[in-house]
């Protein structure tokens, strides 16, 4: 789907760049030469040819393509749009704060036969009036008409990355929400932990993959192999400050086994039996091994 309006972006960013887009072409010739690549790259009409600047009818552009419901997000024209191939298609350059009145689609639809589709594109929007103008129900048996404004033109354009050159930049209120809960999650365990001059609070955060859920196992990073008893093959294991258990420990002292009812209990797999990645902050007090799993 090519033209649909369902990119969430605020108002004010789509007008500022329809400003720009408007202010990109010194006539409306330019803007018919950017939309027939436009059609042929995004929209991915089979053909497109811009017309004579001349006599052309009122029709600047036509085109063809095997069907035009695969751009066409319009349940009111869908039904008439079967097995069509021939377009016609009028374009206006206009100030962004202007309106396409009905005399407009009505020249377009009056350079159409029977059996062709209109495709209507500006840079600016359309009156009500000519919306309704565009979708009388009777005329778009015979000859309908689409019309796309300045906004969708835009939003399918920077959808597409077409036209736009994008400059990643940092978001410090996506930074912010990113290490927000990790404080939060860490001050948490240091409220929980005792003070003790011989106990080693070198917290661990480890990632739980979706392979290591199915495979039922904990895998051991090496800074906690380091201060846990590896000639034992058990494991005395404390989840979230509440709950002891015993857990098994493998020949290679890689990771934990027996680990499913914990995995259960946190989230990490669900009654259904989707497993989901999370996340577990680790660390060892007195050879005892605590596992604080991340809330979210």
């Amino acid at each position: 789907m090519v033209f649909e309006d369902k990119l969430m972006i605020d108002d004010s960013i789509i007008e500022e760049n329809l400003n720009h887009l408007y202010k990109s072409f010194n006539s409306g010739f330019e803007f018919e030469d950017f939309l027939q690549r436009f059609l042929l790259n995004v929209a991915q009409f089979d053909q497109v040819q811009v017309t004579k600047k001349t006599g052309d009818g009122g029709i600047d552009l036509i085109a063809k393509k095997n069907n035009l419901i695969e751009i066409i997000n319009d349940e009111s024209i869908n039904a008439s749009l079967n097995n069509v191939t021939n377009y016609k298609i009028q374009a206006k350059c206009w100030k962004p704060t202007m309106s396409i009145q009905p005399k407009e689609i009505n020249q377009l639809r009056g350079a159409m036969y029977n059996g062709d589709k209109g495709l209507f594109i500006a840079t600016c929007k359309y009156s009500k009036n000519s919306i309704e103008t565009a979708r009388n129900e009777m005329q778009q048996i015979e000859r309908p008409v689409f019309l796309v404004d300045g906004k969708m033109l835009i939003k399918t354009c920077m959808s597409n990355g077409f036209g736009f050159k994008y400059i990643p930049s940092i978001n410090k209120e996506e930074i912010q929400e990113l290490i927000g809960n990790n404080l939060a999650n860490r001050a948490n365990s240091y409220n929980n932990i005792s003070v003790d001059d011989e106990i080693d609070l070198n917290v661990i955060t480890k990632k739980i993959t979706n392979n290591d859920i199915r495979a039922r196992i904990l895998r051991l990073p090496l800074e906690i192999k380091e201060k846990i008893d590896i000639n034992s093959k058990k494991l005395t294991v404390l989840i979230n400050n509440e709950t002891k258990c015993e857990l098994t420990i493998d020949s290679t002292k890689t990771y934990l086994a027996g680990v499913t009812d914990i995995y259960r209990k946190n989230g990490l797999i669900r009654n259904d039996g989707v497993v989901n990645s999370s996340v577990v902050k680790m660390f060892v007090e007195k050879g005892v091994l605590n596992l604080l799993f991340d809330e979210n």
